[in-house]
Parts: C-alpha cells; sequence; structure tokens
C-alpha cells in the first residue's frame, strides 16, 4: 500500500515509488480501508521517525516525474 495513494500521486510520480511512501498491506485494509492512512502514517513515523514523515507530507502535491525509468529498474534489481 501507498501512504500517499498512486491516485494522488500518479504512477510516474517518484512519490509513488519512494521506499518510504510504499509498504506491505493486507488487502482488506489496502482495498476496503483505503491504505489506511492514519496506520500507515504510525507506522512511517515509528519506523524511520517523524522528520521522514514530514518530509514525505511535504512532498504530496508536487508533481516529480521519474525521468529515468531505467536506473529505477536496475536500482531496484540491485536490491
Amino acid at each position: 500500500g501507498h501512504y500517499f495513494p498512486m491516485g494522488h500521486t500518479g504512477s510516474n510520480n517518484k512519490l509513488s515509488w519512494d521506499e518510504f511512501n510504499v509498504h506491505c498491506q493486507c488487502s482488506r485494509c489496502n482495498g476496503a480501508g483505503q491504505g489506511e492512512q492514519e496506520l500507515m502514517a504510525a507506522h512511517i513515523q515509528r519506523t524511520y521517525g517523524k522528520q521522514k514523515l514530514d518530509e514525505l507530507k511535504s512532498r504530496r502535491g508536487k508533481v516529480d516525474p521519474v525521468k529515468d525509468w531505467q536506473a529505477l529498474i536496475d536500482y531496484y534489481k540491485s536490491k
């Protein structure tokens, strides 16, 4: 699931692919629960700290398109 869902950020937006914005969720939370943003925010803050959560919030709504898909593909393949 995404803290900021792809519908808000667009699938070509870097925030949609940001590792701090994407976390495992069960199908209920990600589907009918519409991402459970409050629970996701608590998880992000608990795991990475309030600064990381604030950083994600500050990037919401800003268009930052992925320009080099191959670099992103190579990065995740290397992980």
